[in-house]
């Protein structure tokens, strides 16, 4: 029977064509077309697009230069979480300012050499993290208290295969000290952290702390994977929460310290408790100011008090310098041990080693 003589239903239940058969190619090809497209949106931001530096990070360079100290900002560089960290494998000519000399190897630590990830057997580390004044701001690095700590111990424990790490970054936190540590101090295994935190902190920079600036990081960063996405980090900082704002802290508004007392406190516990797991000592240095060890204003911070509350701890060792430093000006002028208000010459320096064998000698001691 020729098609023309079938019947009418026959006709009809034989002929639904195309669209039924054609939808699912069609969606196919549209997805193929938007996934090549993201491919080559990704491909072409990984080659162009640069994400926006930390706004720490920006806030830090700004207030160097404002202060004339541009210099001092041509060592530091981005850092997402840290917010900066030292510029690696750096030298700088002696004469251009306060940072001179070697100043970082490969890995952004003050050491003259490389830090083995892996401790070698039998090697005693003592990790230091601190601000500008571990780092030794304004002298060569090895006048610096750490270097001049492991000079000393190493003619105290000859027969010790000892490496004390210079870890200390200018104007950092005891926020970014307590992450630095989560981050690779840890990774390093050393036997001994010293710390040294609270000049810092005091400085205001916005309506924000340092803790609320990494909370919002946090939340405005892809998850898991999608971390190496350009078109994942964008989207995710868009989509973001506005950061927490404090509208009035620190008896002023807009006046927030970088670390408040209570945050510095906080941390504190937080690197006891972790350090303590692990059974690795915590010590902790209290820098002293100039004013405070000539007599002008022999009071403490309330960051520097947060510290000392914590003497009779047993999971952390407490030391005032200014102990040491008043001792020293028994001798020497204070011109001869200060810089400025804080850092200290490499006098200065000699002097904190001074503390640091001590306490670090018994340390030692006790391990063996």
């Amino acid at each position: 029977m020729s098609e023309e003589n079938l019947p009418a239903q026959e006709l009809t239940e034989s002929s639904p064509p195309s669209q039924e058969r054609y939808w699912l190619p069609r969606i196919l090809v549209l997805a193929g077309a938007i996934l090549f497209g993201m491919v080559g949106l990704e491909v072409l931001l990984q080659l162009f697009y640069s994400p926006p530096a930390n706004i720490r990070f920006k806030q830090d360079v700004k207030v160097l230069n404002e202060m004339g100290m541009s210099q001092s900002a041509a060592v530091l560089e981005n850092d997402d979480e840290l917010f900066w960290r030292l510029k690696p494998s750096l030298n700088m000519p002696k004469g251009e300012g306060a940072f001179y000399g070697l100043i970082s190897n490969s890995q952004g630590y003050r050491e003259d050499h490389e830090i083995p990830t892996v401790k070698p057997a039998g090697q005693t580390r003592v990790l230091f993290l601190g601000d500008s004044c571990t780092f030794g701001y304004g002298v060569d690095y090895k006048d610096a208290f750490v270097e001049r700590s492991e000079v000393e111990l190493r003619k105290q424990f000859p027969a010790l295969d000892l490496e004390c790490i210079n870890a200390g970054i200018p104007a950092y936190t005891l926020f970014q000290g307590w992450r630095l540590l989560e981050t690779e101090g840890f990774d390093l295994d050393p036997d001994v952290i010293v710390m040294c935190f609270g000049g810092a902190e005091p400085t205001h920079w916005d309506n924000m702390s340092d803790l609320d600036h990494y909370e919002h990081w946090l939340v405005s960063r892809p998850s898991g994977w999608l971390q190496w996405s350009r078109i994942c980090q964008i989207t995710s900082r868009a989509m973001a929460p506005l950061p927490r704002i404090r509208k009035k802290t620190w008896n002023r508004t807009g006046m927030t310290p970088r670390l408040a007392p209570y945050e510095f406190q906080l941390l504190l516990n937080s690197v006891c408790e972790q350090s303590l797991t692990r059974r690795i000592p915590v010590i902790f240095l209290v820098w002293p100011f100039r004013v405070q060890v000539d007599g002008t204003e022999p009071g403490y911070t309330k960051w520097q008090e947060v510290a000392l509350s914590m003497m009779q701890r047993t999971d952390i060792t407490i030391v005032d310098l200014s102990a040491y430093f008043r001792e020293a000006i028994k001798d020497q002028d204070p011109d001869d041990l200060f810089i400025d208000s804080g850092h200290t010459t490499a006098e200065g320096h000699a002097v904190v080693a001074r503390g640091v064998v001590e306490v670090l000698g018994r340390q030692l001691r006790n391990k063996d």
